[in-house]
C-alpha cells in the first residue's frame, strides 16, 4: 500500500525489535511503521531505544488493542489496528503528511531565521554577505573515485540527486558519484544556500534559473547549465520563500 504513494520511499524493512532500533539509528528514516510485539524487542522497547531528537514519526500497525492509549503517550501519530482497509490505511498516511508538513514548515522557519539573523548587523541593521548560519557546515566532499579522492566544493554543487544509498552532484562540469545517503548530505550542508525541492533532489538556490509549471501541473526548477529538477507541491514553498530570502533586496 505504501509503494503506491509517490511520496513515500520505502528505506528498509527489519524482522525484529533489535533490528528495528539499529538500522532507525543509522537509516535516520521520517517514519516507522512498528508492531507491538516482534521476537527480540517490541515496539515500545524501540522507541524507548532511540533518543528523542533522532525518533522519526511512528505509526503503531498491530492486532493487539489493547496498548493504544500507550501508543498515544509515545506520541505516535496514529495507531492501525489490524486486519484493516486501504481506507483506513490511507487516513493514516494523511497524517502522517500532515505531520511532515508541519516539521518542513518549522524546519524551513528556522533556516529563514537563522539566515535573517546572519544577514542583519543588529548593530547597524545592514545586510552582510557573511552568514554565520552556514558555520559548521560542509565546504567541500570527498568523493573517493578510482584513482583516488577528490574533493568537490560545495558552492560549485548546482544540485544532488539521491539514489539509494548514493547522491548524484553535479555541478557545471561533472557529476560525481558519492556513497551517503541524500538526508544524511542534507544536514551537513549550507541551510541558507541549499534546499530539499523533492525526497530525491536538492537544489543550490544560487543555481535556480526559474521554476517551471508544465501543462500537468507539474513543478520543475531551472538550473544554470540547464537541468531540470522536479519540484514536489509540499516543497514549492519553502522554495520559494528561500528564493525570495537569497534575491537582491529580499528581506
Amino acid at each position: 500500500m505504501l509503494a503506491g504513494d509517490d511520496a513515500f520511499e520505502i528505506v528498509g524493512e527489519c524482522a525484529s525489535g533489535n533490528e528495528a532500533a539499529e538500522t532507525i539509528e543509522r537509516l535516520r528514516p521520517d517514519l516507522v511503521f512498528l508492531d507491538i510485539k516482534m521476537p527480540r524487542g517490541g515496539g515500545f522497547d524501540v522507541v524507548r531505544r532511540i533518543p528523542i531528537g533522532r525518533m522519526p514519526l511512528v505509526v503503531f500497525v498491530t492486532a493487539f488493542d489493547d496498548y493504544a492509549v500507550h501508543a498515544f503517550e509515545v506520541h505516535a501519530v496514529d495507531y492501525v489496528l489490524k486486519p484493516f482497509t486501504r481506507t483506513r490505511f490511507r487516513a493514516a498516511m494523511e497524517q502522517v503528511k500532515a505531520r511532515c508538513r508541519d516539521r518542513q514548515a518549522s524546519d524551513v522557519g528556522l533556516a529563514v531565521m537563522r539566515m535573517i539573523d546572519g544577514w542583519r548587523d543588529p548593530a547597524a541593521g545592514e545586510r552582510r554577505e557573511a552568514v554565520p548560519a552556514d558555520r559548521g557546515s560542509l565546504d567541500r566532499v570527498r568523493v573517493g573515485e578510482r584513482d583516488g579522492d577528490t574533493w568537490v566544493c560545495v558552492r560549485e554543487i548546482e544540485w544532488i540527486e539521491g539514489a539509494d544509498y548514493y547522491v548524484h552532484l553535479h555541478t557545471s562540469e561533472r557529476s560525481y558519484l558519492h556513497r551517503e545517503r541524500l538526508k544524511n548530505l542534507e544536514r551537513q550542508l549550507p541551510p541558507s544556500r541549499f534546499v530539499r525541492v523533492h525526497k530525491s533532489a536538492i537544489v543550490n538556490i544560487d543555481r535556480v534559473v526559474r521554476l517551471v509549471t508544465d501543462a500537468r501541473h507539474r513543478d520543475q526548477v531551472q538550473m544554470r547549465s540547464g537541468a531540470m529538477v522536479p519540484v514536489s507541491r509540499t516543497r514549492r514553498a519553502a522554495l520559494l520563500l528561500l528564493l525570495e530570502m537569497r534575491a537582491p533586496g529580499g528581506r
